[in-house]
C-alpha cells in the first residue's frame, strides 16, 4: 500500500518513453513535476489510508532531487550550445547505449 503512494521514478519514466520512441523531454518534465508533487502528496495519502503522520526532510529531498534531475538537464542544456553538440550528433547510437545503460544501472 505504502508503494501506490510514491511518483514514479525518473529514470524509468525516461527510459520507458525512450523505448517506445515518445517524446523524451515532455516525460522528463512530467517525472519532476511528479516527484515535486509527490513530496507534498505521499505524506496526505499515507495519513489518509494509513492513519499516522510522517514526517519528511523537506529540504533535503528537494536538494537531492535537484541536484539529480534538474542539474544534470541544465548542464545538457548549456552543451548543447557548444561544439559538443556535434560529437554527440555523430555518435548518437553509442550515446544512447550508454545512456540506457546508466539508466537500468
Amino acid at each position: 500500500l505504502i508503494l501506490t503512494c510514491l511518483p514514479t521514478t525518473v529514470n524509468m519514466c525516461v527510459f520507458l518513453t525512450n523505448l517506445a520512441g515518445g517524446n523524451v523531454a515532455t516525460s522528463l518534465c512530467n517525472a519532476v513535476l511528479g516527484n515535486f508533487l509527490g513530496i507534498f502528496v505521499t505524506p496526505a495519502l499515507l495519513f489518509q489510508f494509513l492513519g499516522t503522520s510522517i514526517t519528511l526532510p523537506f529540504r533535503a529531498m528537494i536538494l537531492k532531487l535537484c541536484s539529480k534531475v534538474l542539474l544534470p538537464v541544465f548542464i545538457g542544456q548549456c552543451l548543447r550550445l557548444t561544439k559538443l553538440k556535434s560529437v554527440y550528433t555523430r555518435n548518437s547510437k553509442t550515446f544512447k547505449r550508454v545512456q540506457e545503460s546508466i539508466l537500468l544501472g
